[in-house]
């Protein structure tokens, strides 16, 4: 792989829900790594019990049980990042996506809607040629759907049943959220060169964590990125993915990113940092999701498969 770094040029900025208004402050870097492990797994310098400000965070936290239960009612403060052309409501459209996703996967957890949600925003599972032709995906899917794909077999709904009757319905539930600044947040970023030119694995293009060393949401949030990142963190890209041409548009030069971040507590009473990153389809202004990043999510049995 190409080990170039990927810069995606960050400057902090309140985005204020009156005016819509950017302000500008200094920004950094993120380096791209390795893909090719889903999920990878970080181990932290910190220990696992080093968590105890996340449960600050979610101490005034409400019941979860809606998509709209994830959203902001004000935007003020909330959202970092830099400059670009995007619009308040290009953010909370990429916010509402991300929070719909969540909402079926990891809360309600019907395999039918939220297969239907997928379908319907014309994202497509894991397909049969996929896995014979990526080693990875296909030790990633026999891991967690408990079999390979049988000689033969040509479609994946089956694989999918026995993913969610295996890990996801057995899997962690997020209970609470407290959608503020102290748990939220949304940082803004492009992408400064192509990601086929950054080096990709088939199916799958470096997008990055944008929580990087000296990034003001580490300020807001009062923690170190050691702190931030945990005991253990987890990164993929999810098994869901965009139609070809509109992938080849989300990894072009000049892409909008998202990157959402709840700090959520889950059904065992302990909080993990979910975070979504969401590429913007210029063509048609449409928000996809790329990426997902879980921080603490190890040590606490949250499991990430299917997203």
């Amino acid at each position: 792989m190409n080990k170039r770094v990927l810069t995606l040029v960050l400057a902090v900025a309140a985005l204020t829900a009156a005016v819509g208004g950017i302000r500008m402050f200094s920004g950094g870097g993120v380096t791209a790594v390795d893909p090719n492990a889903i999920p990878q797994q970080e181990k932290s310098t910190q220990p696992v019990d080093n968590d105890a400000w996340l449960r600050t965070r979610v101490s005034g936290a409400k019941e979860c049980r809606a998509a709209q239960d994830l959203l902001p009612v004000d935007y003020s403060g909330l959202v970092y990042g830099k400059q670009t052309q995007l619009r308040q409501s290009d953010i909370e459209a990429g916010v509402r996506h991300a929070a719909e996703a969540i909402n079926l996967r990891f809360i309600e957890r019907d395999l039918g809607r939220y297969r239907d949600w997928r379908t319907v925003n014309n994202y497509h599972f894991v397909t049969a040629e996929m896995l014979r032709s990526d080693p990875t995906l296909a030790s990633t899917m026999e891991r967690y759907a408990g079999r390979t794909l049988r000689a033969g077999e040509v479609s994946t709904d089956g694989l999918l049943a026995d993913l969610w009757a295996k890990t996801v319905l057995p899997g962690k539930k997020i209970q609470a959220v407290d959608v503020t600044p102290q748990s939220f947040y949304v940082i803004a970023g492009e992408l400064s060169e192509s990601l086929v030119d950054a080096g990709s694995f088939p199916g799958r293009f470096p997008f990055q964590d944008l929580v990087t060393e000296g990034s003001p949401i580490l300020g807001a949030l009062g923690v170190t990125l050691e702190q931030y990142r945990g005991g253990m963190s987890g990164r993929g890209w999810p098994q869901w993915f965009p139609p070809k041409e509109v992938e080849a548009r989300l990894v072009a030069k000049g892409t909008p990113v998202l990157q959402v971040g709840w700090i959520v507590r889950i059904d065992t009473g302990l909080s993990v940092i979910m975070n979504v990153i969401l590429a913007q389809d210029k063509a048609t202004k449409r928000w996809w999701i790329v990426q997902y990043i879980v921080h603490f999510h190890e040590a606490k049995g949250f499991n990430t498969t299917g997203f």
